[in-house]
């Protein structure tokens, strides 16, 4: 699972808005992870703002796993990276 810094909650905030590709990425790549270990839940990743010295757990729970996909999924269409699409709709299949 990664772990990201940011200086406080505005800079984490416009990361998660400006940085969708790779929010997108961690989301696909944690559950597909999760799903081949078993698992009940993703560890997506864990953001620290500095400011506050609190850690920020992200994490989706197997019952968010299909609509999570469909999430990255209509992102990625819309960017139109099909390679990625095919590959988040076989796991969603799998699930």
């Amino acid at each position: 699972m990664r772990e990201l810094t940011f200086r406080d909650r505005e800079e984490l905030q416009d990361y998660i808005e400006n940085e969708k590709n790779s929010m997108y990425e961690m989301i696909v790549s944690s559950i597909d992870t999760a799903y081949a270990l078993n698992a009940e839940v993703a560890n997506v990743v864990v953001f620290y703002v500095e400011d506050e010295d609190v850690y920020i757990d992200m994490i989706s729970e197997r019952d968010e796993w299909k609509s999570s996909l469909g999430l990255a999924l209509n992102y990625y269409v819309e960017s139109e990276m099909y390679e990625k699409c095919v590959k988040i709709k076989k796991l969603i299949d799998r699930l």
